[in-house]
Order: structure tokens, then C-alpha cells, then sequence
């Protein structure tokens, strides 16, 4: 009876040890596993600190740029609008030293331009009557410009070999004669009433070319390209001849 208490007793107890065994073998490797989650999770939180430092470093780069970037397009936006000013003042400038220039010319050289003459301008003493432009088929611009008024002029008298009149070539004194700067080196212009021409010369004309001073009036610039219509001005008296 004693044994078989002491078997029981023994039995219990080995199946206690085993019971506690087997219980440690289940906690342990829970307790190992929670350690290693334990320091994953203690990691993640480092992890995660450093990311929001970073974010919070890169916001910060990020509103310094923009500010930085901000004030240089402000900056350069409002030189932008001083240079603008400064080259419309300069433009300014320019245009009114141009068109003194150009008074300039016109004063004292007599040069003009075609496509920019008005009725009433004054060119050496000749007030511009008249005036008009046209456009031909092939593009090319022909002009027609009228003055009112008496000028001197000194030239050489030659015949007009396409209609048998007069044509007189300036050389010398054109700022006595509205001329365009394509004539600057010389022009020349046909004598529309030469019956009065000749009564002035008479057989003087037999001897062409004549160096002659004269009177005209009424005189007309004329730019037809490709034609043979050129200048015209009408014969008032003879001064001198030779």
C-alpha cells in the first residue's frame, strides 16, 4: 500500500515536472518573441523620429528656397521694370535726337523722305503742294511730291534724248532743291515749258551741254522705279550762262 502511494506520488509529481516543462517551453519562446518585437518596435520609433527630422528639415530648405527664390524673382521682376524704363527713356531719347537730325537735314541740307512729308512741309524755301504714293503690281512704291515756289539753281543744261526737251543736271548747291538721299551725289529735272527755255537761250541750245544759273518754280519730285519719268520743274527767266 506504501509502494503504490509512493507510485502515485511519484507519478504526480513527474507528470507536475513535465507540466512545467512543457508550460516553459511555450512561455520562453513567447517571451523571446516578445523581446524581439519589443526591439523592433523601439527601432521603428527611431526610425520614425529620424524621418520626421528629416521632413521637418527638408519644409524648412523648402520654405528657405522658396523665400529665397520668391525674393530673387521680386528682385529681378523690378529691375526688369527699371530697365524697361530706363530703355524707354533711352528710346526716348533717341527718337527726339533722330528726328533733330532729321530737322537738322531737312534744314540744312534740304534732304527729305517721300514717306514721310506732309502737305505744308517747308524744304529749302518750297512749301510741298501735293503729294501722293502707289503701289505697283511687282511691290515696288513710286511717289509723287509737289512744291509751290521759286528756287535759283546753277547746272548743266543737256537735251532730253527720250521726248527731244531739256533735262538739267545738278551737281553742286542741291541743298538749294528738295532732293532724297538717293540723290545726295546729284539729281536732275525736266524743263516742262521749253518754248520759254529757248526764247532765254536761243541758238545758245545749238551748243548742249550749257552751264546755266536759272530761275524755276513749281518744281516735282518724281520716284517711278523702272520708268523714265523723273523730276520736273518749270523755267522762269535765265540769270547767267556759259
Amino acid at each position: 500500500m506504501e509502494k503504490d502511494f509512493f507510485r502515485r506520488n511519484v507519478i504526480t509529481i513527474g507528470g507536475l515536472v513535465v507540466f512545467i516543462l512543457v508550460i516553459f517551453a511555450i512561455v520562453n519562446p513567447l517571451n523571446s518573441k516578445q523581446s524581439v518585437n519589443e526591439e523592433s518596435l523601439k527601432q521603428l520609433k527611431q526610425e520614425n523620429t529620424q524621418l520626421k527630422q528629416e521632413i521637418n528639415k527638408l519644409k524648412t530648405e523648402q520654405s528657405f528656397y522658396k523665400n529665397k527664390y520668391d525674393n530673387e524673382i521680386s528682385s529681378l521682376q523690378a529691375t526688369n521694370e527699371i530697365n524697361k524704363e530706363t530703355i524707354a527713356k533711352y528710346q526716348k531719347s533717341f527718337e527726339h535726337i533722330q528726328s533733330e537730325i532729321k530737322n537738322e537735314l531737312v534744314d540744312s541740307l534740304s534732304i527729305f523722305s517721300p514717306e514721310n512729308t506732309k502737305k505744308g512741309d517747308k524744304i529749302a524755301g518750297l512749301t510741298v503742294s501735293d503729294l501722293n504714293s502707289k503701289e505697283s503690281s511687282n511691290g515696288t512704291k513710286s511717289y509723287h511730291v509737289n512744291f509751290t515756289g521759286e528756287f535759283q539753281i546753277n547746272g548743266k543744261l543737256y537735251i532730253n534724248e527720250a521726248d527731244g526737251g531739256y533735262t538739267l543736271v545738278v551737281e553742286e548747291n542741291l541743298e538749294k532743291l528738295p532732293h532724297s538721299l538717293q540723290e545726295f551725289e546729284g539729281l536732275s529735272f525736266n524743263v516742262t515749258n521749253d518754248d520759254e527755255l529757248k526764247k532765254a537761250l536761243g541758238d545758245k541750245l545749238d551748243k548742249l551741254p550749257l552751264d546755266i544759273v536759272g530761275v524755276f518754280k513749281n518744281y516735282s519730285y518724281n520716284y517711278v522705279p523702272e520708268t523714265d519719268w523723273g523730276n520736273a520743274a518749270e523755267f522762269v527767266r535765265l540769270i547767267s550762262q556759259n
